[in-house]
């Protein structure tokens, strides 16, 4: 891939993060390579979920980084920066008093999502080799079939279209921003927990460990990813897709 083609769109591909990813396997392609697609015929989410994405309608783009700097056990840094950089973007469009972020990294306009993220980590010793950071934001797309949690895009909350392309650009060039700050020592951290659902607020969840609902508040994000959530005095720790959020509570 030459410096001309270093962001690339494609009409049709089966997932960006694939496709990344398959870039990875046959050569080292140069930080920042961005992949975007107007349209994914097998476009997944964390933990394996279906992206569903009308064509066109939505920013839908991965982008290839060697975070080296980043130690295995701090690998959940690079879900701060992602969900930061989602945030950003939005930012312009919208009050960030209606924005959060669900852990891991959903992020939500009034409870509903408009964006998500998937992250893939190639690791060598002790430190991530490289990593692709895929991006979904819901933008003109108005209805979402099939899709069982509430959904959300800009169009839908603010009434207006948006520009697809531009707005592909604008989430590189945050992207590339709060990368260079986390290289340079800068901690995203806080700026995370500050925009995190449930943090130091009480919450409805459905513990999916042993299968009961229950209330708590957010104490902490550890660098390995897990959520550590207070309920009554005792702080439980939850890894992924062992806490389903209640939204409407």
């Amino acid at each position: 891939m030459d410096d001309l083609n270093q962001f690339q769109n494609f009409h049709s591909i089966p997932s960006t993060n694939k496709y990344c990813m398959e870039l990875l396997s046959k050569s080292t392609p140069k930080p920042f390579t961005a992949i975007s697609a107007d349209f994914q015929t097998a476009g997944v989410g964390q933990i394996g979920s279906t992206w569903v994405s009308h064509p066109g309608e939505n920013v839908l783009m991965s982008i290839i980084v060697y975070p080296d700097f980043i130690n295995v056990l701090e690998s959940f840094k690079l879900q701060f920066l992602a969900s930061l950089t989602c945030v950003e973007v939005l930012t312009p469009y919208i009050d960030k008093n209606e924005l959060f972020v669900k852990w891991p990294n959903d992020v939500l306009v009034n409870r509903k999502k408009i964006a998500g993220v998937l992250i893939r980590n190639i690791f060598m010793g002790s430190a991530i080799r490289s990593s692709v950071i895929g991006f979904g934001l819901n933008v003109n797309q108005m209805d979402f079939p099939g899709v069982e949690n509430p959904v959300t895009s800009l169009k839908a909350v603010t009434g207006q279209d948006y520009d697809v392309p531009a707005l592909r650009q604008q989430l590189l060039d945050k992207f590339r921003t709060l990368y260079d700050l986390l290289e340079n020592g800068k901690s995203l951290k806080e700026l995370y927990m500050m925009m995190l659902f449930g943090y130091e607020e009480p919450f409805s969840f459905y513990d999916l460990k042993d299968q009961s609902y229950k209330r708590g508040v957010i104490n902490d994000v550890l660098g390995s990813g897990h959520l550590l959530v207070k309920v009554g005095g005792v702080v439980e720790k939850y890894d992924f897709k062992e806490i389903k959020f209640i939204m409407d509570a």
